[in-house]
Parts: C-alpha cells; structure tokens; sequence
C-alpha cells in the first residue's frame, strides 16, 4: 500500500500525463485527414493508462500498435477486454535500431509509475539499474514503419523508451524514414543518460533535434 504523499505524488503525475495526452491529442484530431489510413503507434505503453487515453479519444478512425519490453504488461494488454477491435496490435519487443535479441534493465526500486523507467541502454542513470536475465526481441523500428506502412498514411508516434529515442531517431533518419511519420510526441532522456566514450548524450540530443527541424518534421515533447 502506498504511503499518502506517494498516492499524492501518484495522482499528481496521472494529472500531467493526462494533460500531456489530451494537448497531444487536440493536436493529432486538427491534422488528421478525413479519409485514409491513420496509425496511432505507442512505443513503451507500460501499464496503457496514457495509451487509453488515445484509444477512447481518437476511436476507430485509427489503427493501433503498442510496444512494450516487461512480459507482465503486454501480456495484460494481450489478455484486457478493454479492446474490442481487431485494429490493436500489442507487440512484445524492445523498439531499436536494429533487429536484435538483447536483454534490457529495469530499475532495482519502481518509482511512482509502476514498473516504469525501464531501458535497453546500460546508460541509464537516473535509478540503479539490472540486467534482467531473459532475453527480449528488439526490431528495427525504422524498417518497421517502411515494411508495415506505406508513405501517404497518416502515422502518429508517441515514443517513450528511455533514451533508446536517440538511437532509433538517428537510424530512421538516416535510412530517409523520417517522412513515414507525421506528428512525433517524445520524451527525451538525454539528461538520465551517462556519458561513454563513444557518446556524449547531450551532444546527440542537439544533433537529433537539428535533423528533426531541418527535415520539418512536426514533434512535440511528450511530457
């Protein structure tokens, strides 16, 4: 049982999220043509409460694909009846840069959102971190967009995968993918990422960002 000022802390955080999605999703209902195909894709849905959000606000005008790396969480939303059409894809893989099979970290004490602040990067320090034993799928998200999708759908994708953002964003862009998505939410992770010698975090965010705006890709920060 939570002590009473997590629970605050807690409600507190489920507000901003909230807020976050609905800013998110007033956006996405102003850009999103009449007619065609239009994707909704969630990199790290985690327990789903941003993704049903989504979900009940956007409708069956969308498609739906979910991403998460914990076993438990995707396989309660494989078994939830919350979903009822057939256009909702959950998919247990690590969203990457490439198509792997790697082991990903989770954090050794969950913070306010259960099980959240999981990540493929060793990088990671914002928690003290370990190496979960089993080995999880990784896919090339980049090859995943052109493979799945054709370039005139209309694609949104919030992507929370902490700090794997920049690794996948640097492959889409440099594979000339970047034009298969339409509207971007992502939280960046550049601050909780410890520097190696073969990349300085910060460095990579600036760079990120500037292909972003150069190639007038529409993002916005997710929360």
């Amino acid at each position: 049982m939570k002590l009473p000022w997590k629970q605050k802390r807690l409600k507190r955080e489920q507000q901003l999220q909230a807020q976050a999605a609905y800013k998110a999703i007033d956006i996405i209902k102003a850009k999103v043509p009449d007619s065609g195909r239009a994707i909704f894709v969630d990199c790290g849905f985690n327990t789903r409460a941003v993704f049903d959000h989504y979900y009940g606000a956007l409708g069956d005008r969308f498609e739906y694909v979910g991403f998460e790396i914990q076993p438990s969480l995707w396989q309660a939303a494989k078994e939830s009846q919350d979903y009822q059409t057939p256009s909702v894809d959950f998919i247990h893989a690590a969203v990457s840069d490439k198509a792997d099979t790697l082991y990903y970290y989770e954090p050794r004490k969950w913070g306010l959102n259960y099980k959240g602040g999981a990540s493929i990067l060793s990088e990671k320090k914002d928690r003290t971190m370990d190496k979960v034993t089993s080995p999880i799928a990784a896919i090339d998200f980049s090859g995943f967009l052109a493979e799945r999708f054709n370039q005139d759908d209309f694609i949104v994708v919030k992507m929370d995968i902490e700090g794997a953002e920049y690794p996948v964003l640097e492959k889409i862009i440099a594979d000339g993918h970047l034009n298969y998505i339409n509207l971007l939410f992502v939280e960046f992770h550049s601050q909780y990422l410890s520097p190696t010698p073969e990349k300085d975090w910060i460095e990579t965010h600036q760079k990120v960002v500037q292909e972003l705006d150069e190639k007038n890709l529409e993002y916005y920060d997710w929360i």
